[in-house]
């Protein structure tokens, strides 16, 4: 069975749990994020030890709100 988790950002209280989930699936499991990180977002993420992507595409900003519009999903 395959696994694709389709994700805005990496966060970091949830990198460790896809890192689980990808020992346990190996490389039938991906998460697709839509972007590496949220202008309002200072995170410091961990290395990904998973198998990821990054959508191409662009964001739009309006206020506090994030609109992720990418190719390819």
């Amino acid at each position: 069975m395959r696994v694709a988790l389709l994700v805005n950002i990496p966060a970091p209280y949830r990198v460790p749990v896809y890192d689980r989930i990808a020992e346990r699936l190996g490389k039938d499991f991906k998460v697709i994020y839509m972007a590496e990180l949220e202008s309002n977002r200072k995170w410091k993420v961990p290395e990904l030890k998973h198998d990821h992507v990054y959508l191409k595409g662009f964001t739009l900003t309006r206020g506090a709100r994030h609109v992720h519009v990418r190719f390819g999903v």
